[in-house]
């Protein structure tokens, strides 16, 4: 459950979010729809990776290419997406912690 802010915290029930009668907008629309394909993408991960790898009798491809070839294909998705939305680029004082961050993902 996400935490709750102190505006929504006090806001009537009718407007909260979780609420019977709350709109979902497009934008809250689509970030659920991101997010489920998100996950639905994950899931599909490890299904796809033995079978790019292959049975130990008859591998397919070696797994660091596989790793390799994982990382940079998500890394080119999201330089793209981060490019089309015109993302600006992080303060520099955190360059290191994503980059610690990146490697500990990979």
């Amino acid at each position: 459950m996400p935490p709750v802010s102190r505006a929504s915290a006090t806001a009537p029930a009718s407007t909260l979010p979780g609420s019977a009668s709350a709109r979902w907008t497009a934008p809250a629309l689509r970030s659920v729809a991101l997010g489920l394909l998100g996950v639905a993408i994950f899931a599909l991960t490890l299904p796809m990776t033995r079978l790019a790898v292959g049975p130990v009798e008859a591998p397919q491809l070696p797994p660091a290419f596989v790793t390799a070839g994982r990382a940079a294909v998500a890394g080119l998705l999201s330089a793209l997406v981060l490019l089309g939305g015109r993302a600006s680029a992080p303060p520099r004082a955190v360059w290191r912690a994503l980059a610690v961050s990146a490697l500990g993902t990979v």
